[in-house]
């Protein structure tokens, strides 16, 4: 992370509930929505990191389908390898409410060939059964009664990346399916890597605690952005450093972050 970056987070204690004055150069969207069957409210929030452009994760949420997905952002060396993602997600996420059955047909309609190393995460929710499809490092978790009862895994294929899809089947192959029965009341949280390198279980817990519903989405993500921007902080990124590649790394991992949140009736 950019040093000037602790200037910002200096006096930032993680998890925290919101932004400060200074730190609202994050730009943030976050918007409610109400769709069908299973949804009762649904939010989302997007914080751009400092150091880019532009944000660099984008979201989707409409008739029973959220998604996220993060363009090919080399953290590195600053390259981005695809600009339309925000399209290429919103495709797939229509051709899912369509047919959820055939969710990865839908990914690898629109991933194979058209971008490299796709960090995605698709949730599809009729009544109380949610189906999923992540590749990558976005994933999700389902809560219920404040605690994490599922979280999904991360397919990585070497440290920090995901496989390139060159044919249809790598989707199959490489991606994470789940099924999943949910409970009235249960909260769906998805996210991109940005939010799950940068808290823990226990700190998505502790925020659920202490957030309303309509709160939730922009509270983690402003608590993850925080601890990515933290050069200090024992964080899921910098154990995952120093476990696979053996290089000492303090703090978070300086990303943008994204986060959809919805809960059942």
């Amino acid at each position: 992370c950019n040093r000037a970056i602790r200037l910002l987070t200096h006096n930032v204690r993680v998890p925290t509930l919101c932004l400060s004055k200074q730190q609202c150069l994050f730009t943030a969207t976050a918007s409610p929505d109400r769709s069908k069957d299973f949804f009762n409210t649904s939010q989302a929030s997007i914080l751009t990191h400092p150091s880019h452009v532009e944000a660099q994760d984008v979201t989707h949420k409409s008739d029973g389908v959220m998604g996220i997905m993060e363009t090919c952002h080399n953290w590195t060396t600053g390259e981005t390898r695809n600009s339309n993602t925000q399209q290429i997600l919103d495709k797939i996420c229509t051709s899912v409410a369509n047919n959820p059955r055939l969710m990865n047909k839908a990914i690898a309609e629109q991933l194979t060939n058209a971008i490299t190393n796709p960090k995605i995460c698709v949730v599809h929710c009729d009544k109380q059964r949610l189906r999923a499809v992540t590749l990558g490092d976005a994933g999700f978790v389902v809560v219920r009664n404040n605690s994490v009862i599922f979280q999904s895994q991360r397919r990585s294929f070497l440290f920090n990346e995901v496989p390139v899809l060159k044919e249809p089947h790598d989707v199959t192959q490489h991606a994470y399916h789940t099924e999943i029965e949910l409970q009235s009341g249960d909260i769906v949280i998805m996210g991109s890597d940005g939010l799950f390198d940068n808290l823990y279980m226990e700190d998505i817990e502790q925020i659920i605690s202490r957030s309303s519903k309509e709160e939730l989405a922009s509270n983690l993500a402003g608590s993850a952005m925080a601890a990515g921007c933290s050069t200090r902080k024992m964080t899921p990124f910098s154990e995952r450093v120093n476990e696979e590649t053996g290089q000492l790394w303090n703090g978070g991992k300086p990303d943008d972050v994204a986060v959809v949140v919805t809960a059942s009736q």
